[in-house]
């Protein structure tokens, strides 16, 4: 019996373990990289913008490197390395993942790299098999995305090019067939961590339906069930069915408002509510503030708006609201303890959410757009 008993415990830990602080080593070889150092980021509330960087040595080429995480998942590790980055030479780069190095870490995980840094990261993990996971997938579509993000610095810096459409085309074309590879991934490879990775970034960036990601959820195993991704898919799935027009708004009870108060969002019934999803990094969110301040002024006895900023810049955040005048209730949604941008399905900035007096949804909109608040008018004085 005794037996029995630590067998149930030891495979308990094996399932929960994937949640638990991990240690985990790196070895390799990056042939062509000149960076002396690898860096990457972690959540911190303390740091500046709400997450802190952690970098290592690296030693003519090689990485030799252990470090510890809080739970499992697709590590990015960066190179201070300027020929990686897709600079424009007006000034700026295009954001891409073929410049930097991803790896799944889990608990004990003893990561193998090996590859070239030429162009960008030809360099895949191996060691167990959630890493080889997802090499199969980057190895598969880094190439081609190196490619698509070449041609696209191409028909910025060439304008007056004659082979610019023929460049927009293909690039187009890359770009098409890199969804239906990472399509035809899921498919095969959602149960995994790079799997419940992958659609969490593409559901953010609106690659993906929610349906489809409902339908391949059914698939995923329970093991991964206290890893963020798992989290925050599972969230947005049922804030997707739950926030839709016609619906009753689901409740807000949040402390993590920029005075210190506790907001309900229940206290505001009896008016229009307008719920405003934005981040100070958004320039649209920020410049939109304006007309949504006077329409609320033009009709304050019956609309209010609520902030909801998704920022990890706190200082900047209190200071944006206070130098606008921004004056009404705001609060930030926090992962892994009030992810409201996840409960709600935000899939684009700035999001608005239109609630009635009586708690029902009455409007979504991603965007700012002049027409807006035309429709607002035509809402609220009917």
């Amino acid at each position: 019996m005794r037996n029995i008993f630590i067998i149930i415990i030891i495979s308990l830990y094996s399932i929960t373990n994937l949640s638990a602080q991990v240690k985990f080593s790196i070895k390799g070889k990056i042939k062509g990289i000149s960076s002396k150092t690898g860096t990457y980021s972690i959540p911190d509330d303390s740091a500046k913008y709400g997450r802190k960087r952690v970098s290592f040595d690296i030693n003519n080429e090689k990485l030799n490197y252990k470090g510890e995480l809080k739970e499992t998942q697709v590590l990015r590790i960066f190179f201070n390395n300027n020929k990686l980055n897709k600079s424009l030479k007006s000034g700026g780069f295009i954001p891409t993942k073929v410049n930097s190095l991803w790896v799944v870490v889990s608990p004990n995980a003893k990561i193998s790299v090996k590859g070239n840094a030429n162009d960008y990261i030809n360099a895949y993990p191996t060691g167990d098999k959630e890493n080889l996971i997802l090499a199969n997938l980057t190895s598969s579509i880094f190439p081609i995305e190196n490619e698509a993000v070449n041609l696209y610095v191409k028909t910025l810096e060439n304008k007056a090019d004659s082979n610019v459409k023929m460049w927009k085309k293909k690039m187009n074309s890359l770009y098409s067939k890199i969804s239906e590879m990472k399509m035809k991934f899921l498919s095969k490879n959602a149960n995994s961590v790079a799997g419940l990775w992958l659609m969490d970034d593409m559901v953010i960036r609106r690659q993906i339906s929610i349906e489809k990601v409902a339908s391949l959820f059914k698939t995923i195993s329970k093991k991964y069930k206290n890893l963020s991704y798992y989290k925050n898919l599972e969230s947005r799935i049922s804030g997707y069915y739950a926030t839709q027009i016609g619906k009753i708004v689901p409740n807000i009870i949040s402390s993590d408002t920029n005075d210190g108060s506790t907001f309900n969002l229940k206290s505001l019934r009896g008016k229009y509510v307008l719920l405003d999803f934005w981040g100070t990094w958004c320039g649209p969110c920020v410049s939109g503030m304006a007309d949504m301040k006077a329409f609320r002024d033009k009709h304050k006895d019956v609309f209010q708006i609520v902030g909801i900023a998704n920022d990890s810049n706190i200082k900047g955040w209190k200071n944006l609201i206070i130098n606008k005048k921004l004056n009404w209730p705001h609060f930030r949604s926090i992962k892994n303890k009030n992810d409201l941008v996840a409960k709600f399905n935000i899939q684009g900035y700035p999001t608005k959410i239109l609630i009635d007096p009586n708690g029902k949804i009455l409007m979504r909109s991603v965007g700012e757009n002049s027409g807006f608040y035309d429709k607002l008018e035509e809402v609220i004085t009917k």
